[in-house]
């Protein structure tokens, strides 16, 4: 008897200290790319889900936002929820929300990872600092260069030192050349050199041009004021 009733006051100190810590954490802080959001209303918990005030989160997100007094209903583009309605909509898409919109102390609360979701926003929860980090989802750009004629081709021995262009004729800044297989051509349109060639450092902004220097080993010397350079529309850009 002893021996259970030490258990269960164990158990009970247990219970209180996970309680107490879980407690202490407080509702997470939200950050909004880089910025704390800021809220004269607390963040809530409500079964595990993070709730925030709605004015505040819409209005951090730069996102217009409705509410509809007659049925505590609340539009936002195409999304659409309603206060204690598990039922959401974002466009013809129907979502069943684990918690829905609440009336809490006189202000409405929205679920704060499907209101990021369905505007298409990263989500990440960082539990070491109790707080949610949302940013924006990197949009990929068109990426696309053009290799301009050789500036400049000499031997080192038998290695082949080519200097030519790369310009990015795109709208995405590109940080590097993954890989390109290049072709050297005398004047005379004699193949002389073929490589592929690896991760090339650029990073540069659509319109801007670097010059980047390749060298082809094994090559017997020749005369290379006028070479050619080819690429067979292999660049992987990144």
């Amino acid at each position: 008897m002893k021996r259970m009733l030490k258990a269960l006051a164990l158990t009970l100190v247990l219970v209180l200290v996970l309680s107490t810590a879980a407690t202490a954490a407080g509702p997470p802080t939200i950050v909004i790319n880089g910025k704390t959001m800021k809220t004269s209303d607390p963040t809530v918990i409500e079964n595990g889900r993070t709730m925030v005030p709605l004015r505040a989160i819409f209005s951090e997100l730069g996102q217009p936002v409705n509410w509809n007094p007659a049925d505590r209903s609340i539009t936002s583009g195409n999304i659409w929820l309603q206060v204690n309605n598990q039922t959401a909509y974002v466009g013809d898409t129907e979502i069943t929300l684990d918690v829905p919109a609440k009336i809490i102390n006189g202000r409405t609360y929205v679920p704060l990872r499907f209101i990021a979701d369905s505007l298409g926003k990263n989500v990440k929860w960082v539990p070491e600092s109790n707080r949610v980090e949302i940013t924006e989802k990197a949009v990929k750009l068109p990426l696309s260069i053009a290799l301009e004629t050789p500036l400049e081709g000499s031997f080192e021995g038998n290695t082949l030192v080519v200097k030519f262009g790369l310009k990015n004729i795109g709208r995405g800044y590109i940080s590097k050349v993954k890989s390109v297989k290049l072709e050297v051509d005398r004047e005379n349109g004699i193949e002389v050199a073929t490589k592929t060639f690896y991760d090339i450092p650029l990073n540069i902004a659509p319109g801007e041009k670097k010059v980047v220097t390749v060298r082809f080993e094994n090559v017997t010397p020749f005369n290379v004021n006028i070479i050619g350079i080819h690429d067979y529309n292999s660049f992987v850009l990144e």
